[in-house]
């Protein structure tokens, strides 16, 4: 996913030597904490007053924990850049990182898991990089640009392509090469690059702007929060009247696939805010001990997102085939597997400074 593990800086061959980010490492636990939650518990089927708050925050949290990983990934790609002893070299190993990701992704996709993130997400690392270096303006266009065209993509594959998606909610695109996939690949999956792109491209734009400063991270976190509290209202009840918006449906209504106008808002604005709200933290009063044990989840994202599917989520679809756990059994695995990664974790980076499959990222891709 994003370099969710890694340093902000590079390899010493790439940047120069410089100090971790606590905030972005916060939030990258925060991140993976949030998709092991949306993963693990169910969000239907709520019969107790209890369950019924545990859906709640799945609903609530659903989408925003994704574009915080993108927008990270965006901030972590700009921030390797700006430490770059030699661009060149810098996007060289970029492009290694890339293809190493997309080529776990796309055996993950196949063996493990097939609805994830790894592979959109190293394409947009790449497409990031490239546009970043064309400057401030090329980033900005890029972003206005897909924007635009969110919701001419949703009114035309909404429809056109309803039959892409199966009646039990897989795409064709996931089990079959060719157009389809394409299709879900670029403009109507769970994480098209058409307009998902917009998340890491906002994350590095944002990194032009003193974003850890108290006075600036206050005020992005401020308009971050006013932004996603009016979009969370406006989706609500949009979703609450949508037989009557017509064709104002798109414009108003968040859907994630097809990613609409609204979702790209509320859940952009989630993920600022969360970053800001975490810099002006750590520049204002600092973390608890137990706010930096998250860093421990952050650090080492990656491992924790694989490991979390592969160690939990797969033997649960084998005795629930139509993942149709219960609540109880859900949010109990949820925390075990968070409790028992946090106590490895802390074991791990005693000795070591990345998580282990980052580690084995770093030295498969050269750096």
């Amino acid at each position: 996913m994003v370099e969710l593990s890694a340093t902000v800086h590079s390899p010493e061959k790439i940047t120069s030597k410089a100090d971790r980010f606590l905030s972005l490492d916060v939030a990258r636990g925060l991140a993976v904490l949030g998709m092991i939650y949306v993963h693990l518990v169910p969000t239907e089927g709520a019969l107790t007053i209890i369950e019924r708050a545990g859906a709640g925050v799945g609903h609530l949290i659903e989408g925003k924990t994704a574009a915080l990983f993108c927008l990270l990934a965006g901030m972590t790609q700009a921030l390797r850049e700006r430490r770059a002893c030699h661009s060149a070299l810098l996007f060289r190993s970029t492009a290694r990182r890339s293809a190493t990701l997309l080529a776990v992704g796309v055996l993950f996709h196949w063996l493990v898991w097939p609805t994830e993130i790894l592979i959109p997400m190293a394409v947009m690392i790449f497409v990031t990089a490239i546009i970043s270096r064309l400057g401030t303006r090329a980033l900005i266009t890029a972003i206005i640009s897909l924007v635009a065209v969110t919701p001419i993509l949703l009114g035309q594959f909404s429809e056109r392509f309803v039959f892409d998606w199966t009646t039990r909610d897989t795409h064709v695109g996931e089990s079959a090469l060719g157009w389809a996939t394409c299709r879900y690949l670029l403009v109507n999956g769970n994480y098209p690059l058409l307009p998902w792109l917009v998340f890491p491209l906002v994350g590095a734009l944002w990194t032009n702007v003193d974003w850890r400063q108290g006075n600036q991270a206050r005020r992005w976190f401020w308009c971050g929060l006013m932004t996603c509290i009016a979009f969370q209202i406006l989706t609500r009840w949009a979703g609450a009247h949508k037989n009557g918006l017509g064709h104002f449906g798109p414009w108003l209504i968040s859907t994630w696939t097809p990613t609409s106008l609204p979702f790209l808002f509320l859940t952009g604005s989630a993920a600022i805010t969360t970053v800001a709200g975490l810099s002006w933290c750590e520049s204002s009063i600092g973390f608890s001990q137990k706010v930096t044990a998250l860093t421990l989840l952050g650090r080492a994202s990656l491992s924790h997102y694989v490991l979390h599917i592969c160690l939990v989520i797969v033997p649960l679809r084998w005795v629930f085939p139509a993942e149709d756990w219960s609540f109880a059994i859900g949010f109990s695995a949820m925390l075990i597997y968070v409790s028992v990664a946090l106590l490895l974790s802390s074991i791990w980076f005693r000795h070591n400074s990345r998580g282990p499959l980052e580690k084995m990222w770093s030295l498969i891709s050269g750096g």
